[in-house]
C-alpha cells in the first residue's frame, strides 16, 4: 500500500511541476525570444538610420534604402520622410522609427507593440 501511495505522490508531483513549467516558465521564455528578436532588429537598423540621416540632411531620396535590410521582417517600409515601419516576428511585433529634426540634428522616436516584445524606449 505504501508503494502505491509513494508512486501516486511522485506521479502527481511530476504533473504539478510540469504544469508549473508549462504555464509560468514557457510564456516568459517565449516573451524573451520575441524581445531578443526585436532588439536584434533595432541593432540591425542603426546603420540604416545613419544612412537615412545623411540622405535627409542632403535632401536625397531614402526609399531605395529598404533593399539593404536583411533579414527582412514580414512588413518593412521606409517612407520618403525617412520613417521606418516594420512588422513581423514571433508575436507580430511592430516598430515605427521616426526621424525628428531638432537643433540641426536628427533624433529618432520609436513607437512599438507588442507589449512584451518591444524595447523599453519604444513603449
Amino acid at each position: 500500500m505504501r508503494k502505491v501511495f509513494r508512486g501516486a505522490l511522485a506521479f502527481f508531483t511530476g504533473v504539478v511541476f510540469t504544469l508549473f513549467c508549462l504555464f509560468f516558465i514557457w510564456p516568459q521564455y517565449s516573451d524573451y525570444r520575441a524581445m531578443a528578436e526585436t532588439y536584434g532588429w533595432m541593432s540591425q537598423l542603426e546603420p540604416l538610420q545613419n544612412e537615412i540621416e545623411k540622405k535627409l540632411v542632403n535632401k536625397l531620396p531614402v526609399e531605395e534604402l529598404e533593399e539593404n535590410v536583411k533579414p527582412k521582417p514580414d512588413v518593412f517600409k521606409i517612407t520618403r520622410d525617412g520613417i521606418i515601419i516594420l512588422r513581423g516576428g514571433r508575436e507580430g511585433q511592430v516598430l515605427v522609427l521616426m526621424p525628428l529634426f531638432s537643433n540641426n540634428e536628427i533624433k529618432w522616436i520609436c513607437i512599438g507593440g507588442s507589449k512584451n516584445a518591444t524595447p523599453a524606449k519604444c513603449k
